[in-house]
């Protein structure tokens, strides 16, 4: 049986999906899969992966990934509604829109 010599606490939003880690001996792996915001400096935290840009602060920031941006409607509400042809239309479509908070966790 191995010993847990770390345990590596990350932090994510409800926006990330996870796969298991692989094995990687010795260390143990804590997910706090919550959209509140977390402490890195009072909190039993090692590392926090948010969507979106980091508010200003004195912490290291890295870009892990890019991810693409979609729009989903049903062809009935296409019908009813119309298609719309450029991002400000969407003011006047029904959406379902995330709030930064949301979005950066």
């Amino acid at each position: 049986m191995r010993r847990c010599r770390w345990i590596l606490r990350i932090s994510s939003s409800r926006l990330c999906s996870w796969n298991s880690p692989a094995a990687i001996p010795g260390i143990r792996f804590e997910f706090d899969l919550t959209p509140r915001r977390v402490d890195l400096v009072t909190e039993p935290v090692d590392v926090a992966i948010r969507m979106g840009e980091p508010p200003s602060s004195n912490l290291i920031a890295r870009e892990l990934a890019r991810l693409p941006r979609y729009l989903y409607a049903s062809p009935r509400y296409i019908e009813r509604f119309g298609e719309p042809g450029e991002p400000a239309d969407l003011m006047q479509h029904e959406c379902v829109r995330l709030s930064p908070a949301e979005v950066n966790g």
